[in-house]
């Protein structure tokens, strides 16, 4: 069944109920990630659950629990965790790379303790937690349903990828540029230019479209979208009309979550890569970066 991200006036219980279920076999990093949730008491807190980060090209490392708004992340070290003298060896490395590439302070949970001992120390991040909303002040934007509207991303002022920027509709991701999608009774288009910035456009490409191939990859050397017809004949053409015009394409993709959400995610500004396409023989949009200044 599908889900509009924006008609769920409960998407953080659903969220939050829906993630824990996810690692529920993971039982005791559950029990740990639930006490702080019901500690805390707060529903403006955003709990990101398993967030990758890239350490360098070949290393990267899941985080238990991520607090995006508090730059603040907690690992769920579990006793077979400690088994494991090289995984030891290479935690302070590991953390210290978290904290440079996410922007964040770790705090380890060492659930070898005994259960008080455990509570003791959730308790100790539940304290810094709300010590750091203190400290941000009027710069603490809670989290909930107004993260996925156009409002909330104009007032930012910035779309950036790490930060999963998402709308509900192509009207909304629109609506964030000032500008309007003009419909054609059914059809629509598949992007948007934006007024007063020649060669620039909005682009949410449709990666189940039956007549088009919008295909997003992630290679060691980049993003990259590759597009053309499936109309095989077409292919050239295509390519040809966009080979030499310079166009940038910000980009919003659709995706579905765990819980059959549907919504459209900024994941960047992309600009065709005339050497690859020309090898390929189609469209390849390669990512140029991954943050938009709205109000450039």
């Amino acid at each position: 069944m599908k889900t509009n991200i924006a008609s769920s006036h409960s998407y953080p219980l659903r969220y939050l109920s829906g993630n824990l279920m996810k690692i529920s076999h993971k039982l005791t990093e559950s029990y740990v990630i639930s006490r702080i949730w019901h500690k805390l008491d707060r529903t403006d807190v955003y709990f990101v659950f398993q967030q990758k980060v890239q350490r360098d090209e070949d290393k990267y490392a899941l985080t238990d629990l991520y607090l995006p708004q508090l730059g603040i992340v907690v690992e769920v070290n579990e006793p077979f965790h400690y088994q494991k003298r090289e995984k030891i060896a290479d935690d302070a490395d590991r953390n210290d790379d978290v904290e440079r590439v996410a922007n964040a302070k770790v705090f380890k949970v060492d659930c070898q303790d005994t259960l008080d001992g455990i509570h003791r120390q959730i308790d100790e991040i539940v304290a810094v937690i709300k010590q750091r909303i203190v400290e941000l002040g009027d710069n603490f934007v809670p989290w909930g349903e107004s993260w996925f509207t156009p409002e909330y991303h104009k007032k930012k002022g910035v779309l950036k990828v790490s930060e999963k920027p998402s709308v509900a509709t192509i009207d909304e991701v629109a609506e964030i540029f000032n500008t309007v999608i003009k419909h054609k009774g059914f059809l629509r288009p598949g992007a948007v230019d934006l007024p007063n910035k020649p060669n620039m456009s909005v682009w949410w490409p449709n990666t189940k479209n039956p007549k088009w191939l919008n295909e997003y990859i992630v290679e060691e050397d980049g993003a990259y979208i590759r597009e053309c017809p499936k109309d095989e004949s077409k292919v050239k053409e295509h390519l040809d009309t966009w080979f030499d015009r310079g166009q940038r394409r910000i980009t919003f993709l659709r995706y579905k979550d765990s819980l059959a959400m549907e919504y459209y995610r900024f994941i960047g500004v992309f600009e065709l890569d005339k050497n690859r396409s020309r090898k390929e023989g189609m469209c390849m949009w390669r990512r140029i970066s991954d943050t938009y200044d709205l109000n450039r």
